[in-house]
């Protein structure tokens, strides 16, 4: 049930994170625990390259203007991005690819059907990640 600011329950979200993790495109898995864990919103996951990754630190550069504006991510959303195929010529990390040719938009808006939340969109979710405590969206983000 939706409330009056249509943000997410945490059972809606708990129906979200599984069904992305289902998903054949290893995208909405990725996509899915960067918008819980550390609300990134449908543009900033459409800037994401592969070298704003330090695979070695785990940190992903959110804003390319700010050099000190990287995002510490967990191990499991480490491995959730490195399982993307990196053919994009653009460097972007959730472009389409020729195994997964569906946009972004499209692959998450599939996962929100299949769970039964398409009344929602993705940066409903984003709102409800920004007004958890940090402890919440780790919890939520490192969930097997």
């Amino acid at each position: 049930m939706q409330n009056s600011l249509n943000l997410p329950s945490d059972d809606d979200v708990r129906r979200f994170l599984p069904v992305s993790r289902s998903m054949p495109d290893p995208r909405a898995a990725a996509a899915t625990s960067l918008i819980l864990f550390s609300a990134y919103n449908d543009a900033e996951l459409n800037r994401a390259r592969w070298p704003d990754l330090d695979r070695k630190t785990g940190r992903l550069l959110r804003n390319r203007n700010d050099e000190n504006a990287y995002e510490q991510l967990t191990e499991l959303l480490v491995r959730q991005l490195l399982a993307i195929e990196r053919r994009s010529p653009t460097g972007k990390i959730f472009a389409s690819s020729p195994r997964f040719p569906l946009p972004l938009r499209a692959v998450l808006a599939s996962v929100l059907e299949r769970a039964g939340l398409a009344h929602f969109t993705t940066n409903d979710f984003v709102r409800w990640s920004q007004l958890q405590p940090v402890s919440v969206r780790l919890a939520v983000a490192t969930a097997a």
